[in-house]
């Protein structure tokens, strides 16, 4: 369900990951602006992490007036990019990725990415689904075969899920047609689109900025950090 069945933050038990530190590096602690309340020292006016976090996680959300949809990137694509820069060149596009994801991600030509879930027809009546698109989770996407399982349009659904892969086996009568009129990715609801278009973020003034890409991005952070 996309963590949306996680317990509540409040419940389970939280520490800062060692990696945190890393990322957020002790050395910069003394060039940091700390902000000041009540006489006492508090967080600092803006982080500055060794890589951009924003591309690594992720962002999605709305606010009054604005909302940000920002893809996940791989963090050694980014790192190649900043080394690029350090040499005196231009960063380079990245397509977004997400880890273990064994699907495709593809540009789509119309400010956006058309992302592909992961399929194999086994025989004329059977398809193992093995990867849905980004943003699709098991459990939803399961009582959408169980709605077609209601049409009588799917004969039988087992599931072989692991604790990191889904793996669906579904029994489809129709199977052989929708192969050959190349419609089972439609059919089967296995690609979604994915916007560029909305990165929106606060820069290190405080303000909601647009930005065009990932590289714009990645050309305000390296000054910053630099």
């Amino acid at each position: 369900m996309g963590g949306k069945e996680a317990a509540s933050a409040r419940y389970i038990f939280t520490s800062l990951s060692p990696v945190t530190r890393h990322l957020f590096n002790e050395m910069d602690d003394a060039v940091l602006s700390f902000l000041e309340e009540e006489g006492l020292s508090i967080e600092p006016k803006y982080y500055l992490p060794i890589i951009p976090m924003s591309l690594v996680n992720g962002a999605e959300g709305i606010g009054t007036g604005w909302a940000t949809g920002i893809p996940q990137h791989n963090p050694r694509e980014i790192v190649a990019n900043l080394k690029r820069m350090m040499d005196g060149r231009m960063p380079t596009r990245m397509k977004p990725w997400y880890k273990g994801f064994q699907g495709e991600i593809e540009d789509n030509g119309k400010n956006g990415f058309t992302v592909t879930g992961a399929y194999e027809v086994k025989d004329e009546t059977t398809i193992e689904i093995t990867e849905l698109p980004i943003g699709k989770w098991t459990r939803d996407y399961k009582n959408f075969l169980e709605e077609l399982a209601g049409k009588e349009e799917i004969d039988e659904i087992r599931e072989y899920h692991t604790e990191n892969r889904v793996h669906f086996v579904v029994t489809v009568p129709k199977l052989k047609e929708l192969e050959s009129s190349n419609n089972i990715l439609k059919y089967f609801k296995l690609q979604t689109s994915m916007a560029s278009t909305n990165y929106v973020l606060f820069n290190h003034e405080g303000k909601i900025k647009r930005y065009e890409d990932e590289v714009q991005i990645l050309k305000e952070f390296y000054p910053l950090r630099d």
